[in-house]
């Protein structure tokens, strides 16, 4: 897939670069359609990918040393 330019990417934290440091990570990034439920990263394990959400929603729970879940949510449109 062609490497996104900056004012064509749908995501604020990614828009908030300045244009070299864009430039600079432009060729590492690749839109992907990421299945609804799909398990991204798991705790403990090596993180091989970095996601930025454009669109949907994602959740990330941490479970505590007690075994309690915290769920936490957050929301891309784009």
């Amino acid at each position: 897939m062609a490497i996104p330019v900056q004012a064509a990417v749908d995501n604020q934290l990614l828009d908030l670069l300045p244009e070299p440091d864009h430039n600079q990570i432009a060729p590492d990034l690749a839109y992907v359609k990421v299945a609804r439920g799909a398990l991204i990263a798991k705790a403990g394990a090596p993180i091989d990918h970095v996601y930025y959400l454009t669109s949907g929603v994602g959740s990330l729970v941490a479970s505590t040393p007690e075994g309690d879940l915290n769920p936490s949510n957050w929301t891309s449109f784009g």
